[in-house]
């Protein structure tokens, strides 16, 4: 998890070299969290920059050295983040999470659910124009994409739910 300070409102986005890899808004306590993005084997160089609601930049982080060394063993290489102009900008160092491939599992800090990622893919949805059960809304049969996301590996409980 990255986590750190910024004024409430204020957009705070995570980029890998030049690469938009996350974002999330400043919450009213001055904090903020984002999940660690799921990057590919090998060294990453995370900056994150912030914004101020109407889309001024705050302030921008040094790079910080993360590096993916093979399935759910990452290491990550931390030094604390300075930023320019004094800007309110503070990157926590970042819990290791398992690098993202077919088969990582987590414990779901809520509910303590078996989560199992599941990862970026495209399918083809809709039915096709010869189906002559189809109905209206299923045509025409387009191809989607998805990004990756995490998905409990069974129902959720009531109790689950509740929590």
């Amino acid at each position: 998890m990255l986590g750190g300070t910024a004024p409430a409102g204020s957009k705070v986005q995570v980029f890998d070299d030049d690469r938009l890899v996350g974002d999330t808004v400043g919450r009213s306590d001055g904090k903020w969290s984002l999940p660690l993005p799921a990057l590919p084997f090998g060294d990453h160089f995370l900056t994150l920059r912030a914004f101020r609601p109407d889309g001024a930049l705050l302030g921008e982080s040094v790079p910080t050295k993360v590096t993916v060394v093979g399935l759910g063993t990452p290491t990550i290489a931390v030094k604390p983040a300075a930023t320019t102009a004094g800007a309110p900008v503070v990157a926590a160092p970042p819990t290791p999470k398992p690098s993202l491939g077919i088969g990582s599992t987590m414990i779901s800090d809520r509910g303590g659910m078996t989560l199992v990622w599941v990862p970026a893919g495209e399918f083809t949805m809709g039915s096709g124009a010869a189906d002559a059960a189809a109905q209206a809304n299923e045509k025409p049969q387009h191809t989607v994409n998805v990004g990756g996301f995490w998905m409990s590996r069974t129902e959720v409980t009531n109790a689950q739910y509740a929590r």
